[in-house]
């Protein structure tokens, strides 16, 4: 059930809410996302209900990045990259005052591998100074560029416990609204 909300999600659920008077719910369907294919692998793509961003790893470099440590299967690296809730907002950030029915905070990130690998976090996890998880798009490892049988860009994850969400030729970043997936149920009358 969980892989059909998942797959459902991925297939175009990006754009502007839709109340339940406007949409019936669909069954969800176990279909697994594409991988993007109109990337030249040079450039991350991250799309949100409110638009869709190109970012090449030239754009990436000139944000505020971090030193990022990381060991995985007995091996330490240090990589360099740039915090992905930067990339995200305001898409999963505003405040309840400019988001009166909370939409942010019913919102699942997608990152999304050129090999169709994708890993899953929630908007507010991933807020920062909020949520527990730290994830940052990477260019760089021990001051090297990545391997190319990881990058361009790799989504790093050093708070996870293992290396699950630690997506590998990373080409996309999707910000998908939850609430079509879960429509709320009628109130029960008393």
């Amino acid at each position: 059930m969980i892989a059909g909300l998942i797959a459902l999600a991925c297939q175009g659920a990006c754009t502007a809410p839709q109340t339940p008077s406007q949409a019936a719910p669909q069954p969800a369907q176990a279909v697994a996302p594409e991988a993007p294919d109109a990337l030249t692998g040079a450039e991350l793509l991250v799309v949100t209900p409110e638009g869709t961003e190109a970012w090449t790893p030239a754009r990436l470099e000139a944000l505020p990045s971090a030193s990022v440590p990381w060991s995985h299967h007995g091996e330490s690296h240090e990589f360099r990259g740039v915090d992905l809730s930067a990339l995200c907002e305001p898409s999963i950030s505003q405040r309840a005052s400019r988001d009166a029915d909370r939409a942010t905070w019913n919102r699942i990130v997608v990152a999304v591998g050129r090999d169709g690998y994708t890993a899953l976090f929630s908007a507010a996890e991933l807020r920062r100074d909020w949520g527990p998880t730290h994830a940052y798009v990477c260019w760089q490892q021990d001051d090297e560029p990545l391997p190319a049988e990881d990058g361009p860009l790799r989504l790093i994850v050093p708070t996870d416990g293992g290396g699950a969400r630690c997506v590998r030729l990373l080409a996309e970043i999707r910000v998908i609204d939850a609430r079509p997936l879960f429509p709320q149920a009628p109130a029960s009358k008393p």
